[in-house]
């Protein structure tokens, strides 16, 4: 009958008298359903709310002196508290959340004299550890620090302005040094990153963005204080490469590839005379051929072709007229047969033969004529046979 009468009294809105230990405490109800409030010598000590009006309380409001202390509210309608909120002079001075309901704070928020967000912590691993410390000045974002991997040291901070990234500074192998510093542009994106890739304290790496996409990157790769490595890229591929083999400031190789990042050519000056005396040549990533300029005129005497990255011919001019005159064929790695075009007629007129790379045979056409006049038979590199024909 009791349980009775207070549902009646509360739905009717009347007061209740709640006797306790040296004290009264009286429930009232508000106009508005779903409201009830609860007093103590004539203060209000307590208020609890149904918010969403499924007929169970989901919030909870605590006063003293009359002034809202700290409030809990159920969030997720579980039945459990999962968001308290602190105030201080009637305002918030701090709040905790539990948002992955697991019963343990995970998410801290500080504010500031006005009621605005000045700090918010939060254990995004679920360990009971902070693990990110952002800060707020007038409501806006400026600064967030992280632990990503758990040894409660910061390795990442993130600095911002009107609440876009401005630069960013990382501990990438964690050993509590900072490595890896970020810069944005306006619209948030990457626009240059410095990179210390040696951790010895000095920039060694910097990567160049447009439009947030990699377009350049320069590095010193001898630890002189020299860049000794460019890198261009487009729609964020690498499209050539710069290479300072000689470590003198000056570049002197040049890889180019192709949209789909593989390598299709490079270029070498290493005596550094302004000329290319090497050109490689590459398909689907395997090297084809190679062009040697072996007297430094400018132009190429030397072609050696491939075939699985295993030389099969090489190609020489001789006499600097552009064509070949002495060509060699090779089967696995090793001298087949070679021709020599000794009149420059464009015909070879020496044939050799080779097996297990030493010769065996020689066929030689002494009157240019087309047709063999000699053969030359060889053991052991002496020759050992000779044929003439008419």
């Amino acid at each position: 009958m009791k349980r009775i009468a207070l549902a009646l009294a509360i739905g009717l809105g009347l007061t209740l008298i709640k006797m306790g230990a040296g004290h009264a405490e009286e429930v009232r109800t508000s106009p508005q359903a779903g409201v009830y409030l609860y007093w103590r010598n004539n203060q209000l000590v307590r208020q609890e709310r149904d918010v969403d009006g499924d007929g169970k309380i989901d919030a909870w409001y605590y006063y003293r002196e009359g002034k809202l202390d700290h409030q809990e509210e159920d969030s997720n309608h579980d039945g459990r508290p999962d968001v308290w909120t602190y105030h201080v002079d009637e305002k918030v001075d701090k709040q905790e959340r539990d948002t992955d309901s697991d019963g343990r704070v995970d998410l801290w928020l500080l504010m500031d004299f006005t009621g605005a967000v000045e700090r918010r912590w939060q254990d995004t691993n679920r360990d009971g550890k902070v693990d990110v410390w952002t800060y707020y000045k007038n409501g806006e974002i400026v600064k967030e620090e992280r632990d990503r991997n758990g040894d409660k040291e910061v390795d990442l901070i993130l600095h911002y302005q009107k609440e876009k990234p401005i630069r960013q500074e990382e501990d990438t192998d964690y050993d509590g040094r900072m490595d890896l510093w970020t810069y944005y542009d306006e619209q948030g994106r990457i626009a240059r990153q410095e990179d210390d890739t040696h951790q010895d304290g000095k920039i060694d790496a910097i990567y160049f963005y447009q439009e947030g996409k990699l377009v350049k990157k320069e590095a010193d790769t001898s630890g002189n204080g020299r860049v000794g490595l460019r890198e261009f890229y487009e729609k964020g591929k690498l499209v050539k490469r710069e290479l300072d083999s000689s470590k003198d400031g000056r570049m002197d190789s040049w890889s180019f590839y192709d949209q789909n990042g593989q390598l299709v050519r490079v270029e070498e000056d290493l005596n550094e005379d302004g000329l290319k005396e090497t050109i490689f040549l590459y398909k689907e990533g395997k090297l084809v051929s190679k062009a040697e300029d072996s007297n430094a005129d400018g132009k190429p005497d030397v072609w050696t072709y491939f075939q699985a990255e295993e030389v099969v011919r090489e190609e020489r001019d001789t006499d600097g007229d552009g064509k070949a005159d002495l060509v060699s064929y090779f089967q696995g790695g090793r001298l087949v047969r070679k021709e020599v075009d000794s009149n420059h007629d464009g015909r070879p007129d020496i044939l050799s033969f080779y097996e297990g790379g030493e010769l065996t045979r020689q066929e030689e056409d002494l009157d240019f004529d087309g047709h063999v006049d000699r053969k030359l038979y060889y053991q052991e590199g002496k020759l050992v046979k000779q044929e003439k024909f008419n």
